[in-house]
């Protein structure tokens, strides 16, 4: 028998569930043990999910969250799909299991009648095990593909400062079912709870990421802005500086890491690659049912994958094509630059002219004077045409012409190879 869909109910709690199977051989549809709170009876009394699972898609690991009761219910697949249902009380809990495949829930309403107050899992040896390069490929698949979006940013704190991060991902379609991203970080990332976990609202999506750093040292602070401005952070406010690690264009949003974070204890050498996608409004769910599903089968019978023009796993290498062709400047910010707020375009275009008048009257021959005058004129060519190009927080380049101003101002003042005329 293998598993075709689960039916699960559950609003605040979790409210019942049921197992569906279908016979290899034959075709005949056989229903699991129904376990069901009066809820489940009730028209309207809870919500009703159905979660179909792939060809050669199993369920892997049992989590959620209780406390006399069970609140929430998460089944986490193969390929790393998460069916979720019930509300957010309680404390966590994980069954997590290796080599094994899920293949029914027992769970207890008898100590407390309205409730479930107990899940447990009953298993079978794993009809196929996924290799690095098949799971790398669904994640991949997951992060390029319109159909689905960022639902939830978890993020780890370490000793220093940031540690870890994972993007969870929902389909926009109904079952509206989730998937767990790549957790990059340190290893105790994965045995505790995020430090930070945000949720984000229906039309809201990252549009620019910062690191807060500090001269030869890792990153203290991660933060994220979304099209709603707000933002969304964690780590230390140790360090003096922000630097770009993102910075996406209007229409484009922030998915997540394009690959592995390079991280040491001591935090040298902590480097992100964000990927970036455009925003669509029209998307193929189909199409990325079908690539899982060739990847899954992959997994079980190369033989017949190849036979029916399976394509190799994707890898993060594959992701330069994908990229979004804009380069900017990386360059340093004051850490509280937020403090005061991000520069609208006017601003940009008050203070240039008034550093045109005060350029206006003089001869530019000191080399200080010249280069940083120079780097004004570059930056402010790049604000316009960030801002005509319609990218996403171009306020942020304004941050850095302003700066340069003022150095400009004060190297007038101090050079003695500028005349003035």
């Amino acid at each position: 028998m293998n598993d075709v869909f689960m039916v699960v109910w559950g609003r605040d709690y979790l409210d019942g569930y049921q197992f569906v199977y279908k016979h290899e051989s034959t075709g005949e549809i056989l229903n699991g043990v129904l376990t069901t709170t009066p809820l489940a009876n009730i028209e309207g009394g809870t919500d009703l999910y159905e979660y179909t699972l792939y060809p050669n898609e199993y369920i892997t690991e049992v989590r959620g969250r209780e406390g006399c009761w069970v609140d929430a219910l998460e089944l986490h697949t193969v390929c790393g799909r998460i069916f979720r249902v019930g509300g957010y009380g309680g404390h966590s809990f994980n069954r997590q299991f290796v080599g094994v495949e899920v293949r029914y829930l027992v769970g207890n309403t008898q100590e407390i009648r309205d409730h479930i107050c107990h899940v447990s899992a009953s298993v079978s040896p794993a009809r196929l095990s996924l290799s690095p390069q098949i799971f790398d490929s669904c994640y991949q698949v997951v992060l390029r593909h319109g159909a689905f979006r960022v639902h939830t940013v978890n993020m780890w704190a370490g000793t220093i400062g940031f540690a870890g991060i994972q993007m969870i991902f929902q389909r926009k379609v109904p079952p509206y079912e989730l998937y767990a991203g790549y957790l990059f970080g340190e290893t105790f990332c994965s045995t505790v709870d995020p430090a930070v976990s945000v949720q984000l609202g229906t039309d809201e999506y990252l549009t620019m990421a910062l690191c807060r750093l500090a001269d030869d040292e890792g990153i203290f602070e991660l933060r994220f802005r979304t099209n709603f401005h707000r933002n969304i952070s964690c780590g230390s406010v140790n360090g003096d500086k922000f630097v770009f690690a993102c910075h996406t264009m209007a229409n484009c949003e922030v998915r997540g890491l394009r690959q592995r974070m390079i991280y040491s204890p001591c935090g040298l050498n902590t480097k992100l690659s964000l990927h970036e996608i455009r925003l669509c409004d029209t998307y193929d769910a189909t199409d990325f049912d079908s690539k899982i599903t060739a990847m899954l089968l992959l997994a079980s019978d190369p033989t017949q994958s190849a036979a029916v023009g399976v394509t190799a796993p994707l890898s993060f290498e594959d992701d330069a094509h994908d990229d979004i062709d804009f380069e900017d400047e990386t360059f340093s910010i004051p850490a509280n630059i937020y403090d005061f707020g991000i520069p609208s375009i006017t601003d940009v275009e008050s203070s240039m002219w008034e550093l045109k008048n005060l350029l206006g009257n003089v001869r530019r021959d000191g080399d200080e004077c010249r280069l940083i005058v120079d780097q004004v004129i570059f930056v402010y060519d790049n604000i316009l045409a960030l801002h005509n190009r319609e990218i996403a927080y171009a306020g942020l380049l304004v941050i850095r012409l302003l700066d340069l101003i003022q150095l400009t101002v004060r190297a007038l003042e101090k050079s003695a190879k500028v005349v003035f005329v």
